[in-house]
């Protein structure tokens, strides 16, 4: 699953006019399952690892993870979640933990890609 999400991602950054390589990509939720701090078989770090591997800048936020080491070294992490979703090319959701006010975030993102069906549908929201 994690290579097709980020085929799709490539997809919807080419609808853009943006590459994958150079882009910044904001990952929403690192955790196995939502509103755990458990991080152990996580889908956002095969995803994280092959974004990289295509050469995009892979940022997070979770309420519950300060440090993730998903990529060996620390991976950056946006503190504020809606400026994150400001400046990154895309912003993925890949947990919906309850603090998140998912339509807000995608109305602050530059494109938003909802990989779990719970955002308003809108113009810059892609739904898994």
């Amino acid at each position: 699953m994690p290579a097709y999400v980020v085929s799709r991602i490539q997809d919807i950054l080419n609808d853009e006019g943006k590459s994958l390589k150079g882009s910044t990509v904001l990952l929403l939720g690192v955790t196995y399952k939502p509103n755990i701090a458990d991080q152990r078989e996580s889908p956002a770090v095969p995803l994280a690892k092959q974004l990289v591997a295509k050469g995009a800048t892979v940022q997070f936020h979770d309420p519950h993870v300060s440090e993730w080491k998903a990529l060996g070294d620390a991976v950056d992490r946006v503190e504020e979640p809606g400026a994150g979703a400001a400046a990154a090319d895309l912003t993925v959701l890949v947990q919906n933990h309850k603090g998140y006010d998912v339509d807000d975030l995608a109305s602050q993102a530059n494109v938003f890609f909802d990989t779990r069906g719970v955002v308003t549908e809108g113009e810059k929201v892609t739904r898994l």
